[in-house]
């Protein structure tokens, strides 16, 4: 005996296709999503652990740095407030974290920034690692603390 595909058992098919695309997509968008943690990482964003301990100068990078400051570049770099929020992305922090400066101690050229990160406190430790008479020097983080 030979089936006949009749549009009813079309349409049954059509509705059933729906029907299980409608569960598949409601249990994608109830369950619960895995954090990238790459991707936090590079973002600053909420997953992302804050890394703490002393930070490497890089002695050669630093001095080009000035240069460029110098030059009249990337003025930010002489606002120890503004540094530890452009760079503390690289060690977890995010721009929509609340930063603070502490303080400045132009004895030994160090400054304090308090930054608050998903409820917990840590304390970004700043210096000037080139000091040059007449110049502006730029600001580096040293280290970070919770």
């Amino acid at each position: 005996m030979k089936s006949k595909i009749t549009k009813t058992s079309i349409v049954g098919i059509l509705v059933l296709v729906l029907l299980i695309a409608t569960i598949g997509m409601a249990i994608y968008y109830t369950k619960p999503k895995m954090a990238n943690p790459v991707l936090n990482n590079q973002l600053g964003g909420l997953d992302a652990d804050i890394k703490t301990g002393l930070v490497d100068i890089n002695e050669e990078q630093i001095i080009e740095l000035q240069k460029a400051v110098d030059r009249g570049h990337q003025p930010w770099r002489l606002d120890p407030l503004m540094v530890a929020k452009a760079e503390g992305q690289k060690y977890g922090f995010s721009a929509t974290d609340t930063f603070a400066l502490e303080e400045i101690r132009t004895s030994d050229s160090v400054a304090r920034v308090k930054v608050l990160h998903n409820k917990k406190i840590y304390f970004v430790t700043l210096l000037r690692p080139v000091l040059s008479s007449g110049k502006a020097d730029i600001w580096a983080i040293q280290k970070i603390e919770e």
